[in-house]
């Protein structure tokens, strides 16, 4: 920054700082949502859910089943929180950014 430069504004900072954010999620967004609509992803996640009602229904889970259940569909949850917190936090930033515009 020159002498002649006006110092930024807090906004101006805050402003910049959502904007470079947005860029280095553009991408990781891109593979999150790619992924979540993939084939692999809703096979994998549509077989374990299959499996579990499949035990549920037959009423003979034994305590090994329950906890196998319970890991295989907190896997299938985590991985879906992580790709839609990129997807979430990129859309949050995009919606700020356009408001800001707006408000100007």
């Amino acid at each position: 920054m020159s002498k002649n430069e006006p110092m930024p504004t807090n906004f101006e900072i805050e402003i910049s700082r959502k904007r470079d954010r947005l860029a280095q999620l553009q991408n990781p967004m891109l593979r999150a949502m790619e992924y979540l609509k993939s084939p692999e992803y809703m096979q994998d996640s549509v077989a374990t859910l299959e499996k579990i009602s499949k035990v549920v229904q037959s009423g003979t889970m034994d305590q090994n089943q329950a906890l196998l259940c319970v890991g295989r569909l907190q896997q299938i949850l985590d991985d879906w929180k992580a790709q839609q917190k990129i997807v979430d936090e990129y859309n949050s930033l995009a919606k700020s950014l356009s408001l800001n515009q707006v408000s100007r």
